[in-house]
């Protein structure tokens, strides 16, 4: 492999890493923009199959996650939530469990992103070693370690 191959396979991968911060740029600000306003808890109708009778919303949730909005279960109990049959309450408890789903699959996606970061930042001082070239300075808005280890 000559080294002008090298050289453009450094400047692709160098590319690569910088669209992917900056991808991770903007999902981690989107992060930050769940409230905490989000429920844990799992959906579950009573008396939905039940003709003439109003069905009934339960969120119940797992014995080990807090919930930001309906607290910690006590003693490893499960927390079980009444909702009722009012419909702006049932629309309001539904939106907060599927904002928590949302805020779960975008903290995974920021994860794996800075996981893939950290790995082609690897491979190209990896490439730069090889060539007893200096190692690339991290740019500072490129996550570090420890941020990843935060999550």
């Amino acid at each position: 492999m000559d080294i002008n191959r090298i050289e453009q396979m450094i400047a692709a991968l160098s590319t690569t890493i910088t669209a992917r911060v900056k991808q991770y740029h903007k999902e981690r600000t989107y992060l930050t923009t769940f409230d905490g306003n989000t429920c844990t808890g799992s959906i579950h109708w009573r008396d939905q199959n039940k003709p003439g009778v109003t069905p009934k919303l339960i969120i119940i949730h797992s014995t080990d996650q807090d919930c930001p909005i309906h607290g910690k279960p006590q003693n490893g109990q499960r927390l079980r939530i009444y909702v009722g049959t009012d419909s702006t309450k049932q629309h309001a408890a539904v939106e907060a469990i599927e904002r928590e789903r949302e805020r779960t699959t975008v903290a995974r996606r920021v994860r794996a992103m800075e996981t893939a970061i950290h790995r082609s930042k690897g491979e190209l001082n990896s490439a730069l070693s090889f060539l007893g070239l200096p190692h690339l300075d991290p740019d500072p808005n490129w996550p570090t370690r420890q941020s990843q280890l935060s999550q």
